[in-house]
């Protein structure tokens, strides 16, 4: 995500996986819901192994190291406290309530814009970024350990910035050349990263892992599913350039609309998820139980392209601004082979 002007011509795998990252929250984000009901799910055991990694490694991968600048990150913080103002009043809760808990709203904005502000102090004390990266990982460790599961380590989000800032490194480094490297060696380098998405996965099942064990080999299977995502995305888009199908336009067009609009649809996503449970009734919610392995992506697209709706509307209302960023008509972008800088 970022709040700066979005460039004309962009990059179309990365559109397209960021789109697939939202439609992984969202899901994500439902299957939350019928588990708080005591309903097991079928997806969430498997997206909260890699859809924020994803996520965050995108907003890494769209990070110009050298040209961004941290006053216009800083528009992140518009619509997370705009939209969490909605939140509270909707909910009868105060700021505090807001932003106490761990999984507060918006708090991804938020701790995106604390790792933009990390990497400018990185850059500030002109030390080695790689470097640098390590000693703030070194810090957030210290952070987590000594402030986990206390008020004051959920409200500042440690256990969130801890685990997602080597992934937004992660993003980074693919962006600097390692992501060059993958495509030079891709075979060699999805047969290598399969084969230990393997192993711990093997591991995990022989020794029963459950809690903090399990959630730290979930990240180091991350590690390696992220890059063969980019990947897979990259080579999806090369099969699909000479080709033409409407099968091809509608991921075109579904690509623009969520892809483009990811920050838009991650902070209206509760509310339309509020508008849904109250205009649903109990014999569509059970049948949307029921059948989960195919209602949880059909209404996790259903939730991304209502709130495109409400964006477009925001926006020709002349209230834009609340989302930190300039929204573009998706008739005005251009997809091409290379683009100097990404957005999200």
């Amino acid at each position: 995500m970022n709040s700066v002007s979005m460039p004309t011509t962009r990059i179309f795998y990365l559109d397209a996986l960021k789109a697939f990252a939202m439609l992984l929250v969202v899901m994500g984000h439902i299957d939350y819901l019928w588990s708080n009901h005591g309903v097991a799910t079928i997806y969430l055991p498997i997206l909260l192994v890699f859809h924020m990694p994803l996520f965050m490694a995108l907003s890494g991968y769209v990070t110009n190291v050298e040209k961004f600048k941290l006053a216009k990150r800083a528009k992140l913080l518009i619509p997370f406290f705009v939209f969490g103002f909605v939140f509270m009043a909707i909910n009868h809760v105060t700021f505090l309530e807001l932003i106490r808990p761990e999984a507060k709203f918006g708090w991804f904005l938020y701790v995106l814009f604390a790792f933009c502000f990390f990497l400018a102090l990185i850059r500030a004390s002109k030390q080695n970024l790689y470097g640098g990266m390590v000693v703030v990982e070194i810090v957030l460790m210290g952070l987590h350990f000594c402030l986990h599961r206390t008020t004051l380590g959920t409200t500042l989000s440690t256990d969130h910035m801890f685990q997602l800032w080597p992934f937004f490194c992660l993003g980074i480094i693919l962006r600097r050349g390692l992501f060059s490297y993958i495509l030079k060696n891709k075979l060699q380098i999805s047969l290598i990263g399969v084969s230990v998405i393997l192993i711990i996965c093997g591991a995990k099942c022989i020794l029963e892992l459950r809690g903090t064990l399990d959630i730290y080999c979930n990240d180091l299977m991350s590690l390696f599913i992220v890059p063969l995502f980019f990947l897979l995305f990259h080579e999806l888009q090369h099969w699909m350039k000479d080709r033409n199908s409407k099968v091809k336009s509608l991921v075109k067009r579904s690509v623009q609309l969520i892809g483009v609009n990811t920050l838009q649809i991650y902070v209206l996503q509760y509310f339309s998820f509020r508008l849904f449970d109250y205009l649903s009734n109990n014999t569509l919610s059970q049948f949307t139980l029921n059948n989960e392995w195919l209602m949880s992506p059909v209404i996790a697209l259903a939730h991304c392209y209502f709130c495109v709706l409400v964006t477009i509307l925001i926006n020709k209302l002349k209230l834009g601004f609340v989302f930190g960023r300039k929204i573009w008509p998706t008739t005005k972008l251009r997809y091409g082979s290379a683009c100097s800088e990404a957005r999200m």
